[in-house]
């Protein structure tokens, strides 16, 4: 690690210990009251059991009398990653649920690698998540490697149970073939974030986060975002992405519902090359570029990301 990241970091741990020694522990309400931003609070929440008995956070925000979008978030990422949705319409008019992928947010973390590697467990997650909606058939929105996540439902389950799907920034393959999905951003920084050592994993953590928004974003909601990743054990993330599979190939042409593919031009996480392919794929699929943002479009466009899921109601079922 490079001596004056390591220097920093030392003296951040130095004036945190100071400043946590001299103030008392503070309740969540008073927490709230401190912080330089406001978190709303869901409407409801449940543990839900996923693949191989893990339990999975789940969280309803909005109109529980609306139509349901269930949301699927990113690598090191958590149900958090979607809160600039409930200041749009779509809180005003559907039920969000969202919930914490495996090993993130309050989800539950196995220790074992396999549990994060395993497309059929992945894919029961989401199955527990959607089967909340009883009759209703929701549209799915998912962001980056939540394509993945997506795709191993489909692969499993099929597009019955669903109504339609938006993704956002998405990755649909993993292994070396797939390769050529993956940006700049991540290429030079995502392995290092997998790793044991908790210094090089949180420098590299950093580092990520800052390569996914085409412009820097306002520092509290940064720390916020990174305290949220940090969460995230070594073992989730190397298992999630090391794994071989390819949903373009093998489950996208498959599928019958409509689907959008949102892309930032300026992604550096994963490659507009992604979405393209994969809304070439899909029979119902239709590729979006949102011009001058990056891998976070909920954060830099939430409007386009709204647009995009209003057009997948409207030719849904």
């Amino acid at each position: 690690m490079n001596t004056n990241i390591r220097r920093g970091l030392m003296m951040i741990g130095l004036s945190l210990g100071a400043t946590i020694g001299q103030m008392p522990f503070a309740n969540a309400a008073e927490l709230q009251q401190k912080q330089a931003f406001s978190l709303p609070s869901p409407r409801t929440t449940h543990v839900v059991e996923g693949g191989g008995g893990v339990k999975i956070a789940v969280q309803e925000w909005g109109n529980p009398d609306g139509r349901p979008i269930v949301l699927i978030h990113a690598l090191v990422q958590s149900h958090l990653g979607y809160l600039p949705l409930l200041e749009t319409s779509l809180a005003e008019k559907y039920r969000l649920i969202t919930f914490d992928n495996r090993g993130h947010g309050n989800s539950e973390k196995p220790g074992d690698m396999s549990a994060y590697q395993d497309g059929d467990q992945l894919a029961d997650d989401v199955a527990a998540v959607v089967a909340l909606t009883g009759d209703v058939k929701p549209i799915v929105v998912a962001w980056s490697i939540g394509g993945v996540i997506l795709g191993d439902y489909l692969a499993k389950y099929g597009d019955s149970k669903i109504s339609g799907a938006v993704y956002l920034g998405a990755g649909h393959a993993l292994g070396p073939e797939a390769n050529k999905y993956i940006g700049p951003g991540f290429a030079k920084f995502g392995p290092a974030m997998m790793s044991p050592d908790l210094a090089t994993r949180a420098s590299a953590t950093i580092a990520v986060a800052r390569a996914n928004t085409a412009k820097p974003i306002p520092s509290e909601q940064f720390a916020f975002g990174l305290a949220t990743s940090m969460v995230v054990p070594p073992q989730a993330r190397a298992g999630l992405v090391n794994r071989s599979v390819d949903h373009i190939t093998n489950t996208l042409p498959l599928t019958k519902v409509p689907m959008r593919f949102l892309h930032g031009s300026a992604d550096q996480i994963v490659r507009t090359l992604s979405s393209k392919e994969a809304a070439a794929a899909a029979p119902g699929g239709q590729y979006v570029e949102i011009e001058g943002i990056g891998h976070a479009p909920c954060t830099e466009s939430p409007h386009s990301v709204v647009q995009a899921i209003e057009a997948v109601m409207a030719v849904s079922k």
